[in-house]
């Protein structure tokens, strides 16, 4: 077939059609993407992150640096670089995948990996392209911990890519941690401590400097976090659009689930793959156990390593479906399959709705900066977890961008009360006559 003649080119092509839908509803800056081009405006390219942001993650500061300090308010270039990141990744992930399974699986599970809408953020978000830059030097790290004959220098390189990509995003560290161990044992067939220390090392090394230098903001002010829509984020309405198909698909996932546990004794490759998904679902979600996010829209940055372990996990379900019964395979998997692409397309409209509003919201500022805060309200409109703007952070940011005045004042508004008590000429009604009427 041509496609497994050309893998690398097959997953390029799919990372691209999966990305025009965006690309033509419409792209564009959302939430934290103002903070970054405020900073990057008023302080310049190595400002864009913000200084305790650039302290705290050296990685995401650089990556902020190259995108919002250089290419500036460009939304789809930010689109098309954070695509070509995208297809980067799923070659990598199929490369790393090689070293275990045929080419068959391995290049399914890259491909389901693009086409799971459960990480859309790492493509659609601007501010989440140094979360993609970590995933992609975290897979070039795996690639090189197991080459078939392993040498110190790329051992040694290896490690030092891990603190790259844990200093872009520390959640990145669990899972490299846990790479630094198993990948040169199940490759090798043979534990290489050395491997494994440097990389223990560096990640050790990359979250102690994390932790000391922790952004106050980021601090959880809860015990454990709610885990009840961790399933549903990998197994139901994270991979199907709602209500009716999420349902289907959640309770085709519980099925499968159910099945690879009953008999992953018998340990067969499909069986091992289902479980390495669940382990990576684990690890990514680890270091979000204090605070995890909504999974769904912006918040589903939480599934930046989990994602492969959701793409693992649905091909293990279908080759078991498949080896069972195959007409009930190819249906639920043209089920499963069309579910997700509806959901990933629920997900541009609604980014590309919050870019809008956002556009919308910048355009009815006053020419100049006006004596008291601007008020956008009467709350702020979300839709599948994603806002044009939500607080004070990213904001303000926006409306001195526009003034071009780092003194202008702006904040949300949360009620009707609070909206009707500010002075006419200093509120944002984000109400569209246009949208409510339909």
């Amino acid at each position: 077939m041509l496609i497994r003649r050309h893998p690398n080119i097959a997953l390029t092509a799919l990372a691209v059609a999966v990305a025009l839908p965006y690309a033509v509803l419409g792209v564009g800056f959302v939430l934290d993407d103002w903070f970054a081009l405020g900073n990057a405006h008023f302080d310049g390219a190595l400002g864009a992150a913000g200084r305790e942001s650039f302290l705290n993650r050296p990685g995401q500061g650089l990556v902020y640096a190259l995108t919002f300090g250089l290419v500036g308010e460009h939304p789809l270039i930010h689109y098309l670089l954070q695509v070509a990141l995208s297809a980067v990744a799923a070659v990598l992930l199929y490369k790393l995948l090689l070293r275990f399974l045929a080419e068959g699986p391995a290049l399914a599970i890259a491909a389901l990996w693009v086409v799971v809408p459960n990480h859309g953020s790492l493509t659609r978000w601007a501010s989440a392209s140094m979360i993609l830059v970590g995933l992609v030097l975290l897979l070039v790290a795996g690639l090189l911990l197991t080459r078939v004959e392993p040498d110190l220098r790329t051992d040694a390189v290896a490690a030092v890519l891990m603190v790259a990509s844990v200093l872009c995003y520390e959640a990145m560290a669990p899972a490299a941690a846990v790479a630094a161990l198993l990948l040169p044992r199940l490759a090798a067939g043979r534990w290489r401590w050395g491997a494994t220390l440097m990389g223990w090392a560096g990640t050790g090394a990359a979250m102690a400097w994390v932790l000391l230098h922790f952004h106050p903001s980021k601090k959880s002010v809860h015990v454990t976090a709610d885990l009840s829509q961790l399933f549903p984020a990998h197994f139901g309405w994270g991979v199907a659009p709602r209500p009716v198909l999420s349902v289907v698909v959640g309770l085709v996932g519980l099925a499968g689930v159910v099945a690879v546990i009953l008999r992953v004794r018998a340990r067969r490759t499909v069986d091992w793959v289902f479980v390495t998904g669940i382990v990576l679902i684990g690890l990514g979600t680890a270091p979000f156990l204090k605070y995890y996010y909504a999974p769904l829209g912006a918040g589903d940055r939480v599934n930046a390593v989990a994602g492969v372990g959701t793409a693992l996990c649905w091909y293990a379900l279908g080759r078991l479906c498949w080896e069972w019964r195959r007409p009930l395979a190819a249906v639920a998997g043209v089920v499963v399959l069309v579910s997700m692409v509806a959901a990933g397309l629920e997900g541009d409209r609604a980014w590309s709705r919050a870019a809008r509003e956002g556009q919308r919201i910048l355009a009815a500022l006053p020419a100049t900066t006006p004596a008291g805060t601007i008020v956008v309200g009467p709350r702020p409109v979300q839709v599948r977890n994603v806002a044009a703007f939500l607080d004070l952070s990213n904001i303000e940011p926006a409306v001195q961008l526009r003034l071009d005045d780092r003194a202008a004042s702006a904040r949300m508004s949360w009620s009707e009360e609070d909206f009707a008590s500010v002075p006419p000429e200093l509120r944002i009604d984000v109400r569209d006559p246009e949208r409510d009427r339909r």
